[in-house]
């Protein structure tokens, strides 16, 4: 899929990003059967590999209900806030 790719590989930026992350978004809060809500699970798991670079974004994510049921999904999402957080811990520490 393109749209993630796209994010992933930091081809788009700022606003652009901004808009692009808020449609994935939008996609995943629609109903599990929703050809929008596979759209957004499938971009998103395009760009898993830099979702520590937003954890609030992560956050907002694991507060969609019908998400928390997916278990792989949801624990790929809590190791990126993970990541992160222990990059700000080893980041203070020096």
């Amino acid at each position: 899929m393109l749209f993630g790719a796209l994010i992933q590989h930091q081809l788009v930026q700022q606003l652009t990003l901004g808009l692009a992350l808020r449609y994935v978004l939008d996609a995943l809060r629609k109903p599990v059967q929703d050809k929008m809500h596979r759209f957004g699970t499938f971009a998103l798991q395009q760009f898993m590999g830099r979702l520590h670079e937003w954890p609030k974004y992560c956050t907002h994510i694991l507060q969609i209900p019908h998400l928390r049921q997916n278990r792989e999904l949801t624990s790929q999402i809590q190791a990126a806030m993970g990541v992160e957080q222990r990059r700000h811990t080893s980041a203070s520490e020096k």
